[in-house]
């Protein structure tokens, strides 16, 4: 018979309290039970697991079971994305451009473009409108090709607005950097 050291037995069990945790934050919050949701996340985002964090940061940017607290988000967020949780990097892109600091929203987008498809969307604003850079509406028309490809949304009449305003010539060079994007360059 094979016997758990204390150590191996006392992790297991946090294990299965932590899952527990998350169970009852994610239904409280489907019930709009916020403070309890809150509760039940901070304790797991506080211990470090990142999909409590990410949820925490949601609820604080929310102002759901409490105030808005975006600076404690961005923590939550920050260390949820460097564990690899791609959908906390791009609620953290979203905060850095909603503060106008688009050089970091930028940065953040490229780093989930694989996982996430939406951010071709906000890369293309970014460049096509020149925020935190000069305009550059070649790779803003590349990234709208990109969204589009993957289906993110109909983004046909933003597409016809930028191409009016190119040359062929431009427009085949968005094509083809769109597809060194879906390759994953």
């Amino acid at each position: 018979m094979k016997f758990f050291s204390p150590l191996a037995l006392l992790s297991m069990l946090s294990l299965l309290s932590a899952c527990a945790d998350m169970d009852v934050a994610k239904h409280a919050r489907q019930e709009g039970d916020y403070a309890v949701a809150r509760d039940n996340y901070e304790k797991l985002a506080d211990f470090g697991y990142p999909e409590a964090q990410t949820a925490m940061a949601d609820m604080l940017v929310k102002g759901q079971g409490g105030p808005v607290d975006t600076a404690k988000a961005k923590k939550y967020l920050q260390k949820s994305s460097a564990k690899g949780d791609a959908r906390a990097t791009y609620q953290l892109a979203m905060i850095y451009e909603k503060e106008e600091n688009f050089p970091r929203a930028e940065n953040l987008y490229k780093q989930v473009l694989q996982e996430n498809p939406k951010a071709a969307l906000k890369l293309g604003k970014l460049y096509y409108k020149g925020k935190g850079r000069v305009s550059d509406p070649v790779t803003g028309l590349a990234y709208y090709y990109y969204a589009q490809n993957h289906n993110v949304q109909d983004v046909s009449d933003d597409i016809a607005k930028i191409e009016s305003k190119l040359s062929e010539a431009q427009i085949a060079q968005a094509r083809g950097l769109a597809g060194t994007l879906a390759q994953g360059a």
